[in-house]
């Protein structure tokens, strides 16, 4: 589908540099017949430098100087947007559940630490939590670090 838009905007290309040309040669050929550029020709002769001070401002801000390389940057630019914003909501959704994971393990540490019962198994408990809350942690860090 890319291959065959690319066909489509190298035509349309084309077709625009033939017209471009035609213009030019028309221009040039009123102003040697009448003598005198007249409006219409001057007109004609206007719209092509504005369009070609248009392409060249886009050459100088994009730093490409072929014109399917430019049609390619705006195309994929949307794409590539796309796909880090989903790539953004991904990781989001990572670090909430991590931290809500976290929470959980944090509360569960504390109502451990001071509910009654069996000293050995309590402490058991305790020290598994704790190992759990301390590998979450370090999962939600290193999220977070890279997004």
């Amino acid at each position: 589908k890319l291959e065959e838009h690319q066909k489509k905007l190298k035509a349309q290309q084309d077709a625009e540099k033939a017209n471009e040309k035609q213009l030019k040669e028309a221009a040039a050929t009123r102003e040697l017949d009448v003598g005198m550029p007249n409006d219409a020709a001057q007109e004609e002769a206007q719209k092509v430098e504005d369009y070609e001070e248009a392409f060249r401002a886009i050459k100088d801000a994009t730093g490409v100087d072929d014109v399917n390389e430019i049609i390619q940057k705006f195309l994929t630019q949307e794409e590539t947007h796309k796909s880090l914003a989903k790539l953004s909501k991904e990781k989001q959704a990572t670090i909430d559940k991590l931290t809500e994971e976290r929470r959980k393990l944090r509360a569960q540490v504390e109502t451990l630490k001071f509910t009654q019962g069996g000293s050995a198994n309590r402490r058991q408990a305790i020290d598994e939590c704790e190992k759990h809350l301390a590998q979450a942690t370090e999962l939600f860090e290193r999220n977070r670090a890279k997004h």
